[in-house]
């Protein structure tokens, strides 16, 4: 780990190339891991840590899906999105995993990503999950506050099927986070990398893993742990003049 922040290894994945790195301003900002109260739920009986969201709810903020969709069950799905009615921030990444929570699976082929290659990266129990690392960028216009002081952001992108890969339809109540494609006249301007949409008090977020090295990567990653734990962006005072 190469600072405090960064939570765990399946957060980051070593690419290289260009970054941007925190200015250290903005490193004090950031909270202790321990404030973020994460809760990775992950393995062949995903339904255990569940049972541990179910009796003590209060005790964790985010909780991050990362168990398979042949393992996960309705139920256990139903029973995290009423703790994020409650107020919870869900993470996941399998778009096969979308309708259970509240978005609509639409993947992508390797054609349609950019600067793309094969890759093979940390999911849930998976030691090398099969997918891509590619290269996303955030919508132009009115964005998300997550989005402050982000460009640009190398992302690991899980292979959900033959030459699909991880995506979803963007839709009326999704705020589009990253994309692929970012003019509307291109066929592929409603799939979106990453995006959140609002689920009673709490939030449901897609996104995928981080190279939290490369781009702007650790500023995404920071912001959104921060936002998704009810914290605020962290910023960095202009220069005095």
């Amino acid at each position: 780990m190469k600072s405090r922040w960064m939570m765990m290894a399946w957060l980051v994945v070593a690419l290289s190339g260009a970054a941007h790195a925190l200015p250290e301003a903005l490193k004090k900002q950031l909270h202790k891991p321990s404030e973020y109260r994460m809760l990775q739920v992950k393995g062949n009986t995903p339904q255990t840590l569940v049972e541990r969201l179910a009796a003590n709810p209060a005790n964790y903020k985010i909780v991050i899906w990362q168990a398979a969709p042949e393992v996960t069950r309705p139920e256990d799905a139903q029973r995290v999105m009423d703790w994020v009615a409650a107020g919870g921030t869900l993470w996941f990444q399998d778009s096969r995993l979308a309708p259970m929570f509240g978005m609509q699976a639409a993947p992508v082929s390797k054609a349609d990503l950019r600067n793309v290659k094969d890759h093979k990266g940390e999911y849930g129990s998976f030691k090398k999950q099969a997918g891509a690392a590619t290269f996303a960028m955030p919508p132009g216009g009115n964005r998300h506050p997550v989005l402050t002081g982000v460009d640009g952001v190398q992302i690991f992108v899980m292979k959900v099927g033959e030459d699909q890969y991880s995506a979803i339809q963007q839709t009326p109540e999704i705020t589009p986070l990253l994309k692929i494609q970012l003019m509307s006249s291109q066929p592929l301007f409603d799939r979106l990398i990453a995006g959140l949409r609002p689920h009673g008090q709490g939030t449901v977020i897609f996104k995928p893993l981080i190279f939290d090295e490369q781009l702007t990567g650790a500023r995404f990653q920071a912001n959104l742990l921060e936002w998704s734990a009810g914290f605020g962006i962290p910023m960095v005072a202009p220069p005095i003049p």
